[in-house]
């Protein structure tokens, strides 16, 4: 629904210099241990309250006065936990509730992030441990999903409904899961080939320009309902930024120069977690799904359908990864009637373990480097898969474990099809 600027939403950003926070407290928030801080769990509201939209939108306006000044790794920091800062779910409902939020505004506006983040990080906020889970009678099973799916409907959260629907639920959070989770034949931890140092040293002679209005319809159409990140930060909250034109035109610029891989190293290995998740598959084993950075996610999905018609084009006509009619329903149906018009016809099924984890980064790398149009990517793609990626799995007893990846791709990166593609149509064409 379209939203109605508040007073405080409609100052501009001369307001916002006026408020600037004490050189100090950049100083502070600069010398705060982040990395520590994803690993503590943050409880963040799904959607900020309508009246407290303006206030979301002027501390992101912060962030973003900084960022346009300098750029620093602070700016960029500061951003991402902004949600974190402000959203984390109060002790108290209603009026009271709403007087904490306000605080927490006014501290905001006073410099106070390394406080309130200290806050969000106290015992009593993050009680996240999951009680050993009870085997459920199949009927017990049946009636605690169909609650949870019509919460989820009731939430306008189609999407999530259907997939608890087909979801066989959590795997247990003990040391087989741990162990499976962090098996090095399933998840690589470190690369099976070297990246050439071609591709490494490559410089595309045209930089990457991001579509702004391809960023615009990417986070208003964005899907409800998706967890948080590490930093507490969901979709919904980065949406106000649709509400304020001058804010929205410097998170764009902002977005632009993270397309371009123009991030620091610092701000680089914050994007590079993520929270893991071990569902359970049909056949017992877990299989690990990942929670990715917000922004990070919400850039690539843009770059990722700006680029979409050179990617089919590129790995034309064996993009089976991607959504393009590429004949997987013919070859389905075919082995269908043939196996129907012939009972002695015996097909055997090989299914391969993990592709997204084994696809080779040197490979679709190679393939950016090699490719006019699509090598202004490189920057963007080398700076989150050329070191490991770090994902945080939390069992059973409230204890964070770290599980690495070296090889292979994030699923939850959009960008993630078109490079697996792109890594195995030079095997595809040749074979």
């Amino acid at each position: 629904d379209p939203v109605v600027a508040e007073p405080e939403q409609a100052e501009d950003a001369s307001d916002n210099a006026a408020r600037r926070p004490p050189r100090a407290a950049w100083q502070r928030w600069a010398a705060v241990d982040l990395d520590a801080a994803l690993k503590e769990p943050a409880r963040t509201m799904k959607e900020p309250p309508r009246w407290f939209r303006g206030s979301l939108q002027r501390a992101y306006g912060v962030a973003l006065d900084e960022w346009e000044r300098n750029g620093s790794v602070a700016s960029w920091t500061l951003f991402l936990f902004t949600p974190r800062l402000l959203l984390t779910q109060t002790d108290k409902k209603g009026e009271a509730g709403a007087e904490e939020l306000k605080q927490r505004f006014a501290r905001f506006l006073r410099g106070e992030w390394a406080e309130l983040l200290a806050e969000t990080q106290q015992p009593q906020r993050h009680q996240e441990r999951r009680p050993p889970q009870r085997e459920l009678n199949p009927e017990e099973a049946k009636e605690r999903k169909l609650e949870a799916v019509c919460n989820r409907v009731r939430q306008n959260e189609v999407s999530r409904a259907r997939e608890l629907l087909t979801s066989s639920g959590l795997a247990p959070g003990n040391a087989a899961t741990l162990a499976d989770l962090t098996d090095p034949a399933k998840r690589p931890p470190r690369l099976s080939r070297e990246i050439p140092a071609e591709v490494l040293a490559h410089e595309p002679a045209v930089a990457f320009a991001l579509d702004e209005d391809e960023l615009f319809a990417c986070l208003s159409t964005a899907r409800k309902g998706r967890a948080a990140d590490l930093s507490g930060t969901r979709l919904e909250h980065l949406r106000v930024l649709l509400d304020n034109e001058a804010n929205w035109k410097k998170f764009a610029h902002m977005a632009q120069a993270f397309a371009k891989g123009q991030v620091p190293q610092e701000v680089v290995e914050l994007l590079k977690q993520g929270r893991m998740t071990a569902l359970k598959k049909r056949d017992g084993r877990p299989r690990g799904i990942v929670t990715g950075c917000a922004l990070r996610r919400l850039i690539s999905k843009a770059v990722a359908r700006q680029c979409a018609g050179r990617f089919r084009d590129a790995t034309a006509p064996f993009q089976f990864a991607l959504q393009t009619r590429a004949g997987m329903d013919a070859v389905a149906h075919a082995i269908r009637a043939l196996t129907d018009s012939d009972p002695n016809l015996v097909v055997v099924s090989l299914d391969g373990i993990g592709a997204y984890d084994h696809v080779r980064r040197a490979s679709f790398l190679q393939a950016l480097r090699d490719d006019p149009e699509l090598a202004s990517l490189l920057p963007l793609v080398r700076r989150f898969y050329t070191t490991p990626s770090t994902f945080l799995w939390m069992d059973d007893k409230g204890e964070t474990h770290e599980v690495h990846q070296g090889e292979g791709g994030e699923q939850g990166d959009p960008l993630m099809p078109a490079l697996f593609s792109m890594g195995q149509h030079a095997a595809l064409r040749h074979a």
